[in-house]
């Protein structure tokens, strides 16, 4: 599991949205954060079964369509099973 963490900004919100993660799925979480001593409002992208490579050009693509400085990304060791109504119902 990634988590990319950015700016909560309009124009980071577009790239998101354009993003290959709504295909893939993913969780947008909004926080309130800090950046060098100054609060601000930050977007948090959580997404299950893709690659580092595809967070990376998520990132890029903010860095580079939005003026931000960084974008972290943050790998989390994680194991995800999902519940199905079919298999509830077996």
């Amino acid at each position: 599991m990634f988590r990319l963490y950015a700016a909560d900004t309009p124009a980071v919100a577009a790239v998101i949205d354009q993003s290959p993660l709504h295909e893939l799925g993913c969780t947008v979480f909004h926080a309130s954060g800090f950046w060098r001593g100054v609060r601000e409002d930050s977007v948090i992208v959580e997404a299950d079964q893709v690659d580092l490579a595809t967070m990376e050009a998520l990132a890029r693509e903010i860095v580079a369509a939005c003026g931000e400085e960084s974008v972290m990304i943050s790998e989390i060791p994680t194991v995800t099973r999902f519940v199905t109504r079919k298999e509830m119902a077996a």
